[in-house]
């Protein structure tokens, strides 16, 4: 539990890493989605650190699959 901050910039750093290697792997312009890239990523890393220190199994099995594809679904221009 002492380690949650280490874990919250961890994993701040990984899902804007994620969301941006995704946006250009499929050859996307990443400027105008920055704000939604940083928005996605705080919010991906509320639900990690309630995926780690409350529900281990549930939340890597629904809430982090689900949510991840809700963020994803904000750089759709569909959305």
């Amino acid at each position: 539990m002492e380690q949650l901050g280490l874990l919250a910039v961890l994993s701040v750093a990984f899902w804007l890493s994620l969301f941006t290697m995704t946006l250009a792997l499929f050859r996307q312009n990443i400027k105008p989605h920055l704000k939604s890239i940083i928005i996605s990523s705080l919010i991906m890393t509320q639900i990690s650190i309630i995926t780690q220190t409350k529900f281990l199994i549930l939340g890597l099995v629904v809430l982090q699959p689900v949510f991840t594809v809700l963020c994803f679904c904000r750089f759709s221009d569909f959305v």
